[in-house]
């Protein structure tokens, strides 16, 4: 996976991803958040957490387009809050539909996430 640089865009098949200033935009791309494509946006995801290497201040998941999310989804952004917490770095989660936002709060993702 190519680098993600400053100020520009690093595109997969289910997930596009900008930093700048410290802050790493994922926005996720595909309705849906589940089995084949949780791992895939995991995988982008990690790589890119990974290369900020202490600089990480926030990274933010948009889930504009994501209707449907399973326990795999959840997994990832779990997987994703926690990676950036163990660098400092807090979590947003922005553009939640009710069905994704009622998903969150009931599994009490609100404690982990600012909306």
């Amino acid at each position: 996976m190519a680098p993600v640089i400053p100020g520009h865009l690093l595109r997969s098949r289910y997930v596009e991803l900008t930093a700048r200033g410290g802050i790493l935009t994922a926005t996720v791309t595909t309705p849906a958040l589940g089995l084949r494509e949780a791992p895939a946006v995991a995988e982008v995801l990690v790589d890119a957490i990974d290369e900020f290497r202490g600089t990480l201040r926030y990274i933010v998941l948009d889930l504009s387009s994501v209707a449907f999310m399973n326990s795999t989804g959840l997994g990832m952004c779990i997987d994703a809050r926690n990676r950036a917490a163990n660098r400092g770095a807090g979590a947003v989660a922005v553009g939640l539909g009710r069905d994704i936002e009622a998903l969150f709060e009931l599994m009490r993702l609100d404690r982990f996430f600012q909306f």
